[in-house]
């Protein structure tokens, strides 16, 4: 990102485009000797990346000066750490121990099945347990029983999870749910 100006809509879909495709996205905001003293601050910019990112979560973000070489060698230290993050395996007992207390201290809120002249009727989403089935980028399974009746921000909820539990930063994680 040119840091003398907004992010662009190119910016974005970029970043999108990469995201979908399951490929880890670190931004970096180029020009930054440019910025006025308000402007070099990392409150500023998350608050600009947020709003204009607010898609993807927590993309790690590194303040860069081609002109005056300003942290071009740590580009390649967020690569690979980015890289090591992206192909991260983690074991089934690590990833059932906080999935459990996930969902025990936030359950998931009941699924509403429309019926034909009758009242809806709720039920519970039950998870069985969740596993990770494939990596680079990161793939959970969930076995529930009722795998079409995840609310969107409850998978949300969950990735944000594996984000902060398991540092997965700046990489797209994928959950599916399978029916028991």
């Amino acid at each position: 990102i040119d840091a003398s100006q907004e992010p662009s809509d190119q910016d974005v879909k970029v970043a999108g485009l990469a995201w979908k495709r399951g490929v880890s996205v670190i931004i970096l905001i180029n020009k930054w000797d440019l910025l006025s003293q308000e402007k070099r601050s990392n409150t500023y910019w998350q608050k600009v990346l947020w709003r204009e990112f607010r898609m993807f979560h927590q993309i790690p973000f590194l303040f860069i000066s081609a002109t005056q070489k300003r942290n071009i060698q740590k580009i390649f230290q967020a690569v690979d750490q980015s890289k090591h993050i992206h192909d991260k395996v983690l074991s089934p007992e690590e990833i059932s121990e906080h999935f459990k207390s996930w969902v025990q201290k936030t359950p998931p809120p009941l699924h509403l099945i429309k019926r034909k002249e009758r009242r809806p009727l709720r039920r519970s989403i039950l998870f069985y347990g969740c596993r990770q089935i494939d990596h680079a980028p990161p793939v959970f399974e969930v076995k529930t029983n009722t795998p079409d009746g995840i609310p969107a921000a409850y998978d949300q909820f969950l990735k944000t999870r594996f984000r902060e539990t398991f540092g997965f930063w700046g990489v797209p994680i994928t959950i599916k749910y399978a029916r028991i």
